[in-house]
């Protein structure tokens, strides 16, 4: 009997510690309206717009000069089909033309390398920017729950949680679990 009765009151006194653990409060954030409705990704996104009107005028610059040159290298092409011309007259044409073909290869290079590294800065500018609101959102987000007294914030829009209470951390246990195993040396 007492047997029976110390293994009831040790299952009550479980059932109760597993009944008294706190339940997690949760709170949600919308990451995508926090963040188009944040008044600081209106102003990255408008001066990174402005950074790329400014790379695209220069990449426009140098395509029109581009186009000038291939103007001139298809007048030099023409030229070269007319019947009455001379030998010497074709050679002097192809003479004529090789600088402005090595000068259009040179700007055409130029050309994809400033493509590739606009495309490169302003990739880099919008990836800074946005670390740099996600950071802030998160940091407000964590303030505020904290104020209401949350364990938790999970996001909608992008996934992810961006704060948990420790209490609920089981990332040690979970290491340990894992790493029982290692060999011994």
């Amino acid at each position: 009997m007492k047997k029976l009765a110390l293994t009831l009151t040790a299952l009550f006194a479980f059932a109760a510690c597993a009944f008294a653990q706190k339940t997690p409060t949760v709170v949600v954030v919308n990451m995508e309206t926090v963040l188009n409705g944040y008044y600081k990704t209106t102003e990255s996104r408008q001066r990174l717009q402005g950074a790329a009107e400014t790379s695209q005028k220069e990449l426009n610059d140098q395509l029109t000069s581009l186009r000038d040159l291939e103007g001139k290298i298809q007048e030099k092409n023409e030229s070269l089909n007319n019947p009455a011309l001379t030998d010497e007259g074709r050679k002097k044409i192809q003479e004529d033309a090789q600088p402005l073909i090595t000068e259009y290869q040179t700007k055409r290079q130029a050309f994809e390398a400033s493509q590739r590294r606009v495309q490169s800065e302003l990739q880099s500018q919008s990836n800074s920017i946005n670390a740099t609101l996600v950071k802030d959102i998160t940091e407000k987000a964590i303030a505020i729950a904290k104020e209401k007294n949350a364990d938790m914030v999970l996001t909608t829009g992008i996934t992810g949680v961006l704060w948990a209470d420790s209490a609920y951390d089981i990332s040690q246990l979970v290491i340990d679990a894992l790493n029982a195993g290692q060999p011994k040396n």
